[in-house]
């Protein structure tokens, strides 16, 4: 029903009331009133819309009739084929992708816990830019195709981890032209930390493996002066012990 309602108000409305509607029409995507294909849609109107041509007035016959134009519907309200939205081509590989990081040990698990799988899957590859290269330039489009996720739930981690003092956004904008990328840092201390240090857990010893190597260095080695465990140049009686038969 909304979307038809602003269907109609975008075939109705004057080139000048075109702005406004799509301001309406992001507002309404963004409170996750329409779905992303239904914003598609309606952007496409507006833009059609725009680029109507007005029809001319004949100067010789004042009687002549006009054409109708606040009355026209559009292309896409008349049936016509519309641009279909970028996909994976591999949607199950990308699902699984996208919970393998997900599930990944890239932020703390006070961390975590705010976040959906989903969304983890897009931070941990923002996480780990800001690892290599101290902040993350990346477009929203290109973490969402590395993160194996859409482009709605990649902006809405960013947002919630902005919200949640996780990281720090930097708008970048051109006049008269196409803004650039943001800039994403991290800016807590505990997720940072965990990137630098790593997870905080117990060491594994395996002095077993050790031992191995030592006796396969000194395979085949015999005689009286065999020492796999003595250091080289060891004292013994006031004279130095090799460790093998050179």
């Amino acid at each position: 029903m909304l979307v038809d309602h602003m269907l109609c108000a975008i075939d109705g409305a004057r080139t000048t009331e075109l702005a406004q509607l799509g301001s309406d029409v992001s507002r309404a995507y963004g409170n996750g009133h329409i779905s992303e294909d239904d914003y598609q849609r309606l952007w496409e109107a507006i833009q059609e819309r725009r680029t109507e041509t007005p029809p001319r007035l004949s100067t010789t016959s004042k009687s002549a009739p006009r054409s109708p134009q606040r009355g026209t519907k559009s292309k896409l309200a008349l049936g016509w084929p519309r641009r279909r939205p970028r996909r994976s081509p591999d949607r199950e590989a990308s699902r699984e992708r996208a919970r393998m990081l997900g599930g990944s040990s890239a932020m703390p698990p006070d961390v975590r816990c705010k976040y959906t799988e989903f969304e983890r899957a897009a931070l941990f590859i923002i996480a780990r830019e800001v690892k290599h290269h101290g902040f993350c330039d990346l477009s929203v489009g290109q973490i969402a195709a590395e993160a194996g996720v859409c482009v709605r739930t990649v902006q809405n981690a960013e947002a919630e981890a902005v919200r949640q003092g996780d990281l720090a956004r930097e708008v970048r904008e051109r006049k008269g032209q196409k803004n650039d990328t943001n800039i994403l840092r991290i800016t807590s201390a505990e997720w940072l930390a965990w990137l630098t240090h790593g997870s905080i857990g117990c060491k594994v010893c395996t002095p077993t493996k050790s031992i191995e190597r030592k006796k396969k260095a000194f395979e085949g080695r015999t005689g009286s002066g065999y020492r796999p465990y003595r250091r080289f140049g060891s004292e013994k009686g006031g004279a130095k012990v090799a460790a093998g038969p050179k």
